[in-house]
C-alpha cells in the first residue's frame, strides 16, 4: 500500500533507458531484480547500471552474468561457501536463515494419516515436469520401486496426456521404467488440477522424490506443507540444491543425499519404516510452520540488513 510505496511508477511501457533515467532522476539507490532471465526481464536496465547498488534475488536459478549486478541473494545450503562463488559474476549474500520464504495457500487440506498404514503400500509420487526426468532420475526411482515390494508411483504434473492411456507422453515414461524392470502398471499418472485438488492429490503420497540435477522449489514446499516429506540429490549447482535448502531450513537433512546410491538406500529405509514415517507425517506441517522456510519477516529483516551494510559501506566509502 502507500504506507509503505509512497510512490509507485509503472514504467512497463518504458525503455531500458526511459526507466534508467526514471531511477536516476529518483534517486534510488538499490535496484532490486527477482526475474534473472525469465521472459520479461528488464536485465537491459541493470545493464545500464541504473542505480549504485544493483542485486539479484534467486528466482531465476543462475547468475545475471552482468558485471554491472553487485549482489545475489542466497543462502549457504544452496550455495555452499567456497567454490560456488566461481559460478557468478555477483558476490552472494548468504542469508542465515535461507533465501527462500514459503506462504502456504489457505486451500491446503488438513494433513491426514499415512496412506501406506491403510493401503497396504507406499505410494512414492514424482511431481515435477517430465522435462526433469533423465536417465538418472530414471534409473533411481526405478531402484527404489524394485526395493519395495507392492510399492507404487504418482506421476504428476499439468500435462493434458497424462490422463490419457496410451498417449506419447505417458508411453515414454512406462516405457522407461518397463526397460528397468518396472511393471508399468505401478504407475499412477494424473494431469493437470486446480490448486486446492492438487493438494488435496498429496494427501495419498507417502514419500515424494525430487528431480536432479534441476531440484524442485514450489512442490518441495508443498510436500512438506502437506506431510509428505522429499528425498533429494543435493548436486554441485543452485539448481540441484534448492530441495536441499529448504530441507535443512526444515529440519529434515536426513532427507538430502549425495550419491544416487544414497537416494536409493534412503527412500527406501524411509519406506520400510512406516512408524516413524507416520509420526514424521503428524509433526511435519507443525514443523515447517516453526522453521525459518515460513517466516517471511526474518528474511525481510535479513534483505533488509544486508542492504542496510552494503550502503553503509558505500557511503563510508565515498566519505
Amino acid at each position: 500500500g502507500e504506507s509503505y510505496l509512497p510512490r509507485v511508477r509503472d514504467v512497463s511501457s518504458f525503455t531500458d533507458e526511459e526507466i534508467a533515467r526514471v531511477i536516476r532522476d529518483d534517486h534510488i539507490s538499490v535496484l532490486l531484480d527477482i526475474s534473472g532471465h525469465l521472459p520479461h526481464n528488464r536485465l537491459g536496465v541493470f545493464a545500464l547500471r541504473a542505480a549504485p547498488i544493483q542485486i539479484a534475488y534467486p528466482r531465476y536459478p543462475c547468475t545475471t552474468g552482468l558485471e554491472t549486478m553487485d549482489y545475489r541473494f542466497t543462502d549457504e545450503w544452496a550455495d555452499p561457501p567456497g567454490s560456488f562463488e566461481e559460478h557468478y559474476t555477483e558476490k552472494l549474500i548468504r542469508l542465515p536463515g535461507g533465501y527462500l520464504a514459503y506462504d502456504p495457500p489457505d486451500c491446503a487440506p488438513a494433513v491426514t494419516p499415512l496412506p501406506a498404514e491403510s493401503n497396504g503400500h507406499v505410494t512414492f509420487a514424482f511431481i515435477q515436469s517430465p522435462l526433469k526426468l533423465n536417465d538418472g532420475v530414471y534409473d533411481v526411482v526405478a531402484a527404489t520401486l524394485l526395493a519395495v515390494p507392492r510399492s507404487r508411483l504418482l506421476i504428476h504434473y499439468a500435462v493434458w496426456d497424462f490422463d490419457r492411456p496410451g498417449r506419447l507422453a505417458r508411453k515414454r515414461i512406462e516405457e522407461a521404467f518397463a526397460a528397468r524392470g518396472v511393471d508399468p502398471s505401478r504407475l499412477w499418472f494424473v494431469g493437470p488440477l486446480a490448486l486446492d485438488d492438487h493438494l488435496q492429490l498429496l494427501t495419498e503420497v507417502d514419500i515424494a522424490l525430487d528431480s536432479f540435477p534441476y531440484s524442485g522449489q514450489t512442490t518441495t514446499c508443498e510436500c512438506l506443507w502437506m506431510g509428505v516429506p522429499v528425498v533429494t540429490l543435493a548436486g554441485d549447482r543452485f539448481s540441484a540444491r534448492v530441495s536441499a535448502a529448504i530441507l535443512h531450513r526444515a529440519g529434515l537433512p536426513d532427507w538430502v543425499t549425495e550419491s544416487r546410491d544414497q537416494y536409493v538406500e534412503t527412500a527406501v529405509s524411509h519406506a520400510s519404516d512406516l512408524g516413524a514415517l507416520a509420526s514424521l507425517r503428524r509433526g511435519l506441517r507443525a514443523r515447517m510452520a516453526a522453521s525459518p522456510v515460513l517466516d517471511g519477516p526474518r528474511v525481510a529483516r535479513e534483505m533488509a540488513g544486508a542492504i542496510l551494510e552494503i550502503t553503509a559501506k558505500m557511503r563510508a566509502e565515498c566519505s
